[in-house]
């Protein structure tokens, strides 16, 4: 299968119906300066296991929640990740780096939600801004033994959130 060249704005659905539930699998990279969403049925899995070169991607509960998105290949997520929670505050995906590097150095990593894990990460990986539910998180790193292990963390990885640049 070829890469995807997107030549505008990519909206993915993993389904609505009664269907079974999906698994995606994107290994051979999506490409172009433009926005992916991701959106669908409850407990699908989208999997990134290619270098991308995308802006942004955002993972919308709009269509089921426990949506499962996977990093696993070192540019996997080449932009902005927003991880969008449902009504009640639950988390509507979930979010697991599986490869080194997976985002990038200047990304912002948005998740959304509460009473769950929101992040895996399973080797160390480094970004510049975390959000969690709308508050920018501290410079430090994150990770059983860091500066911060919070409940909604969990992976034997170290998240570095590195901040603005200091002169």
């Amino acid at each position: 299968m070829p890469e995807i060249q997107m030549l505008g704005d990519l909206l993915i659905m993993t389904g609505l119906s009664t269907n079974n539930v999906p698994d995606l699998f994107f290994d051979h990279g999506i490409h172009g300066a433009f926005t992916v969403n991701v959106s669908g049925k409850s407990n699908s899995e989208f999997n990134l296991s290619a270098a991308n070169t995308f802006t942004e991607l955002i993972v919308n509960p709009s269509a089921g929640n426990n949506i499962e998105s996977n990093a696993t290949f070192a540019g996997s997520l080449s932009g902005d990740v927003t991880i969008m929670a449902v009504g009640n505050g639950n988390p509507a995906a979930k979010l697991t780096i599986d490869a080194a590097d997976a985002m990038s150095d200047a990304a912002t990593l948005s998740i959304s939600g509460t009473n769950a894990t929101l992040l895996t990460v399973n080797f160390n990986d480094t970004i510049k801004y975390l959000q969690i539910n709308g508050v920018t998180q501290p410079t430090c790193t994150y990770g059983a033994g860091q500066d911060r292990n919070p409940s909604w963390y969990s992976g034997a990885g170290v998240l570095t959130v590195a901040g603005a640049p200091t002169t």
